[in-house]
């Protein structure tokens, strides 16, 4: 039996061996995503507004250095 077949049997179970299906994966603790109950953010759940990202960002000599560093420290050089 593929995905697929399997698919094609559950779809003609009873809605009650449905949910029995269902509880026997809620007990194993196997992922079931509930759609209904799922929520999708599009944003970020941070606030940081544009200015306080600039303020907390790098300066170019700053970012030239770290990397300058991080090559001194790598195993070939």
């Amino acid at each position: 039996m593929n995905f697929h077949s399997l698919i094609e049997h559950i779809k003609q179970l009873s809605q009650s061996d449905k949910n029995k299906i269902m509880a026997i994966l809620k007990e194993n603790s196997l992922p079931v995503v509930e759609e209904e109950h799922a929520t999708y953010l599009k944003t970020s759940t941070k606030k940081d507004d544009f200015e306080q990202k600039w303020r907390k960002s790098l300066t170019a000599e700053q970012f030239k250095e770290a990397v300058v560093q991080h090559i001194d420290t790598l195993p070939w050089k």
